[in-house]
């Protein structure tokens, strides 16, 4: 592996470790506030439940996006960059678990949920996927 494969991977990792840790962070958030406007009282939802559901949802997430990325079927671009470009395509699988304790405690997200990850994928994207398809 060259000093840029390298220098791609740690930046991919600097990149989606943070952006998986605001991930978590948006989805408490959220869910904290639907169930505050449906009055329902069950913070464990938002909290250990909510982490729960996000540890494995992530593992898989980077698992498969790594995967790919190792996978490498391109010469155009660092393993890391493309691993960047298939987890920003496949960021929206780790929206589901907020959404689905909210429908579970009878309340309904905001749409400022979805508005909120839309530049965590886009982030993913340009920064490391963008070299891929230019």
């Amino acid at each position: 592996m060259n000093d840029d494969a390298r220098a791609a991977w740690i930046f991919a990792a600097l990149i989606v470790t943070v952006l998986a840790i605001l991930g978590v962070v948006i989805q408490s958030f959220f869910l904290h506030s639907a169930l505050a406007r449906g009055k329902v009282h069950a913070p464990e939802l938002a909290g250990i439940r909510l982490l729960a559901l996000w540890v494995p949802t992530t593992v898989v997430w980077l698992a498969a996006g790594i995967g790919t990325g190792l996978l490498d079927p391109t010469e155009r671009c660092a393993p890391g960059d493309w691993a960047m470009l298939w987890l920003a395509l496949l960021y929206p699988l780790t929206l589901w678990p907020a959404m689905f304790l909210a429908r579970r405690a009878g309340v309904q997200l905001s749409l400022g949920y979805f508005a909120a990850h839309v530049l965590s994928p886009l982030t993913l994207f340009v920064m490391g996927g963008l070299p891929c398809v230019l």
